[in-house]
């Protein structure tokens, strides 16, 4: 029998500040919904009680906003480090981020500005840098701090650059839109964020620090450019007489590359472009990579290819590519015998194995290794698109591509090939339609016993 919130309430109220602790870890608030005011009186109570655990516990996983305000007044610095990394600071409804506040942001900006060479905690991460690396905080303060508006107008390049370095830690950059129920406005919205990001690399200041900073964001930022800017254009931003100084530019002008689309004209000609940096670009973003991309890239680049190649999964994923880049490896100078790029390639190889064992299928005798994939969804979405890809093959061996033009009565009305070829379609719509839903116990089942009965008829 589920205990009623009045219950829990009471327990808590009463409870060891420890359990509580656990109890609010435990019963975080996915998704809001309307008549929450429940959860608003069970916070207060707890916070009323003035435990100090207890107020870690609501400011790290509390969900009431004038309660993590609350919190964030208080005189501890430690609970107010864990007000700006908490829940709280989500906007509820129509109610704005607390963070908001007029006394939030421009007092954190003031403190950083205060201490801008020194450090205020033991391990040097400051308020502002909790605030901007918290995946609760609302798009809108990412989008200010990058366009440099609202309470950020004012900040000079410095802390700009500053707060944008502090923003990398934010999971919400590589997180990309997901949802069920299709909303284009939605999306636009949540897209804004990524678009205002790489908007940095045309507005930034152009300086050895701020080159880092982009490339450091760039390795965790959704490829998701604004519409109206052109990565190509935005290049020569990034160039240098000073030979050290360009060689920092360079990964900027590489990172670039990421929001070309792969499939564009513009994209494949970076494969023949005079600058290196770009073409360590192509190498780094091509999808489905052939044998034929490994050796033109190793015979122009060598060492410059191989560094983009080896973590670009799509040279991994067929046996023949995959062959011909660990002979890519073995082949690169090695001047001092310590076969750096076979290790290199091996490693990538021993981790990709593990994530995607169905591209690996030629190296396992018997079933593929899916049980070391250690996260279970993961796990039955591989074995699902494994066996997606299985039935596509037993088709195209079988029956030719799917795509194949094929008369209706191609093989006799009557005929076993063309009771075949219906069941075949049937079996990857369905698993298709799985795959897409992540519906995956009785499917599996389903999928499972129609393919074995049909394999088994004919």
């Amino acid at each position: 029998m589920r205990m009623e919130l009045w219950a829990i309430e009471y327990q808590l109220v009463n409870a060891a500040p420890e359990y509580v602790f656990e109890w609010l870890k435990d019963n975080v608030v996915e998704k809001h919904t309307l008549g929450d005011e429940k959860r608003d009186q069970l916070e207060n109570s707890l916070l009323s009680r003035n435990e100090k655990l207890i107020n870690l516990g609501l400011a790290l996983y509390g969900e009431v906003p004038s309660v993590g305000y609350s919190l964030f007044k208080s005189d501890d610095p430690t609970i107010k480090r864990a007000a700006l990394s908490g829940r709280s600071v989500r906007p509820i409804f129509l109610d704005e981020s607390w963070v908001l506040n007029d006394d939030v942001i421009p007092a954190l900006l003031e403190e950083e500005r205060q201490n801008e060479n020194s450090e205020t905690d033991d391990d040097g991460v400051t308020l502002l840098n909790e605030l901007l690396s918290n995946k609760f905080l609302p798009s809108g303060i990412l989008e200010a701090v990058y366009e440099k508006s609202g309470h950020f107008s004012d900040v000079d390049d410095n802390l700009w650059i500053s707060m944008v370095a502090m923003s990398t830690r934010n999971e919400r950059l590589s997180t990309p839109y997901s949802s069920t129920w299709m909303d284009g406005y939605d999306e636009y919205r949540y897209n804004a964020v990524f678009s205002a990001a790489w908007r940095l690399f045309k507005e930034f200041p152009v300086n050895k620090r701020a080159a880092h900073v982009l490339s450091y964001l760039s390795d965790r930022l959704v490829p998701d450019g604004p519409h109206d800017m052109k990565a190509l254009d935005v290049v020569d931003r990034w160039r240098s007489n000073d030979k050290k100084e360009d060689e920092t530019f360079s990964y900027v002008r590489t990172a670039l590359v990421k929001i070309i689309g792969n499939y564009s004209d513009e994209f494949k000609d970076l494969k023949s472009h005079d600058d290196v940096a770009l073409r360590k670009g192509y190498y780094a973003n091509l999808r489905w990579a052939k044998p034929e991309d490994v050796s033109d890239g190793f015979d122009k680049d060598g060492k410059e290819f191989l560094d983009s190649a080896i973590y670009n999964d799509s040279f991994f994923t067929s046996e023949e590519t995959r062959s011909a880049l660990k002979q890519a490896c073995w082949d690169a100078p090695d001047e001092h015998s310590t076969m750096d790029y076979p290790n290199y390639f091996n490693s990538r190889a021993e981790y990709l194995s593990a994530k995607h064992p169905e591209w690996f299928k030629d190296s396992w005798s018997g079933e593929l290794p899916f049980e070391e994939i250690e996260d279970a969804d993961e796990r039955r979405e591989k074995r699902l698109e494994y066996l997606n890809t299985q039935v596509a093959e037993l088709h195209k061996a079988l029956l030719g591509d799917k795509g194949e033009y094929q008369e209706s009565n191609e093989f006799g009305e009557n005929s076993i090939l063309n009771d075949l070829r219906l069941e075949l379609q049937q079996i990857g719509e369905h698993l298709g339609k799985l795959y897409q839903k992540s519906t995956f116990s009785w499917g599996w089942l389903a999928a499972g016993a129609a393919l074995g009965f049909m394999l088994g008829k004919y």
